[in-house]
């Protein structure tokens, strides 16, 4: 069972197929629990019905099949999580990780009186630290993230991410994007004193295929940072690419990413959590062992952490589908193939056909 959008955002459906065949059932016109509810009560020799984790198909076979097996799809499951390590990332770090703290050296004394981009910077990241405190505030105050937005002047999304500072952001420019990788490379070739077009040449033929800002835009920083007699940048990493060190960490894996991994949780550790709730998470699923995640979410630490306890929370009203799945084999993954051809026939008749015609083009088999 699984949901299939007419219109995305306005108007859906839902898929039935059987597990066995993977062949399609049905296609009812609406996913309400009613709706659901009413096809599955004609249909009493269901045993088992493998969904996601949408509410009203819960409360439809509750109502319909209260003695059937409700077994969720695992991937669904696994995709929530793959979501909470973003908004955990999303919340706590900027787009660009900067792996250490640089090293704290006394800077030499300015050559004029007019404000370096430097400390442009560290004003600017100044500034929105207080305003974060200051969100903070209010949102102990018990106001809304929106009344905090109308308060401060800022949208509520920027309201959410202040709400979720702990630390100051970074006053160090990070490299840009491209470049990451390749700083102590490029410290290396610019203590030698080339010059940036020099020093592109010889990182193109080691395999950089960053842009040549990039690498422009670094060597500006770090004779910069030698003016003012502070230490060359650190090293750093994307977000998206923190993102997928955390998601694929294992105990036997690279050397490297792990000391990676090490240095980032360190650098920000409110991450902790998160990192080790989703690796024992994914172990359990992995393993199949249903017991085991109820246990893990039942941990008190996890209340500390409002977005891990929400998560938590949530799935515990799910825990006996989610111990299904675990001793069950099946799985909605066929279900994304029959999603598909019924995609196929909408943009054959240019998205105008209704719910019975549809059900009908993907109902139909050769003879």
């Amino acid at each position: 069972m699984d949901d299939v959008a007419f219109r995305k955002g306005n108007d859906y459906g839902t898929l039935l197929a059987d597990v066995d065949t993977h062949q399609p059932i049905a296609l009812l016109p609406s996913r309400d629990a009613g709706t659901v509810a009413a096809w599955l009560t004609e249909h009493p020799e269901i045993q088992s019905v493998c969904r996601d984790r949408y509410k009203g198909f819960q409360k439809a076979i509750e109502e319909a099949l209260p003695n059937a097996i409700q077994i969720v799809d695992r991937f669904h499951v696994i995709h929530n999580l793959k979501q909470l390590l973003d908004t955990a990332l999303d919340t706590f770090v900027d787009a660009t990780v900067l792996l250490e703290e640089a090293p704290s050296i006394e800077p030499a004394p300015p050559l004029s009186t007019e404000a370096h981009p430097s400390s442009l910077r560290e004003k600017r990241m100044a500034d929105q630290w207080e305003r974060a405190q200051r969100c903070q505030a209010l949102r102990a105050e018990g106001r809304s993230y929106k009344a905090i937005g109308r308060i401060m002047g800022i949208d509520y999304r920027t309201v959410k991410k202040d709400l979720g500072r702990d630390v100051p952001p970074p006053a160090q420019v990070p490299p840009a994007p491209d470049a990451i990788g390749w700083e102590q490379r490029m410290v290396e070739l610019e203590g030698q004193r080339w010059s940036v077009r020099r020093i592109v040449e010889v990182l193109r033929l080691e395999g950089y295929r960053g842009s040549p800002s990039a690498v422009q835009k670094m060597v500006g920083l770090i004779r910069r940072h030698r003016r003012e007699g502070r230490a060359p940048p650190v090293a750093a990493i994307s977000r998206k690419e923190a993102k997928r060190l955390l998601w694929r960490w294992t105990m036997d894996g690279d050397p490297a990413d792990r000391d990676r991994v090490h240095r980032l949780v360190t650098r920000f550790p409110p991450l902790a959590p998160f990192f080790v709730f989703i690796y024992l998470f994914r172990e359990g699923v992995r393993q199949k062992d249903g017991l085991e995640l109820e246990r893990l979410m039942t941990q008190p630490e996890w209340k500390s952490v409002p977005l891990i306890h929400h998560f938590c929370q949530r799935l515990w009203r799910d825990r006996k589908a989610l111990v299904a799945a675990c001793e069950h084999d099946d799985s909605n993954g066929f279900m994304e193939g029959l999603i598909n051809h019924l995609k196929s026939q909408k943009r054959i008749m240019q998205s105008r056909a209704k719910p019975d015609l549809l059900e009908k083009k993907v109902l139909y088999r050769m003879p």
